[in-house]
């Protein structure tokens, strides 16, 4: 089970209240938000770089379709137990918005690192997409803290960071990657300017002992 330390309790906590997880809803979980994230990532980089090939495309397809199984399993496993405290309808409210959770904060995070410079925009306009996730991860995040019949507060504090950790984790590693791919191809360009100016400085040397 997934507990919180027994020091974590809040006034707000109404009896009955979820204060633990069971593993397979926790595992649930957590493949919710990382396929979720690698789903968006994937969407975000196609979008920003126009990325092809039929690789790209097989990987941005398998996160798609695990995004999908993910979110089902999500649905699956943890309705009947967040439906314990209060019945099927408080219990779905708290399923549906966890996946909220999880869709906005991978949209805020791969928004805020994954993009394409545009000389055109400044920053803050290039993170505009990623204010209103952020503003929709809020207002998901609002609803699961006040719903203490269903959820204990040190609980909820735990699915929210962990989807929020998840998210940043998914986006930072996919924008390292692209980072790095840039960097090679800036290198290899200027070593092929450098070898393409050694070649002109041969052709000059050349000419000059010619004219000798």
């Amino acid at each position: 089970m997934t507990t919180y330390p027994q020091h974590d309790v809040y006034v707000e906590d109404e009896d009955g209240a979820l204060s633990e997880m069971p593993f397979n809803v926790a595992h649930a979980l957590v493949r919710l938000g990382w396929h979720t994230a690698w789903s968006a990532a994937l969407r975000a980089e196609e979008a920003a770089f126009q990325e092809a090939g039929e690789e790209f495309a097989k990987r941005k397809q398998d996160h798609k379709k695990l995004a999908k199984e993910s979110r089902e399993a999500w649905q699956a496993l943890a309705l009947p137990w967040a439906s314990g405290p209060r019945g099927g309808r408080e219990g779905g409210e708290f399923v549906s918005q966890v996946q909220n959770l999880a869709k906005s904060a991978a949209d805020h995070c791969v928004a805020m690192r994954i993009y394409k410079e545009d000389s055109a925009k400044n920053t803050a306009k290039l993170h505009e997409p990623a204010k209103e996730a952020y503003s929709q991860f809020e207002t998901a995040s609002r609803v699961l803290e006040e719903m203490h019949a269903v959820l204990a507060h040190a609980l909820y504090k735990r699915i929210v960071e962990l989807l929020w950790a998840v998210s940043w984790h998914v986006a930072n590693t996919v924008a390292a990657k692209r980072e790095e791919q840039e960097e090679e191809e800036e290198e290899k360009e200027e070593d092929a300017e450098e070898d393409e100016e050694e070649g002109e400085d041969e052709e000059d040397e050349e000419e000059d002992e010619e004219d000798e």
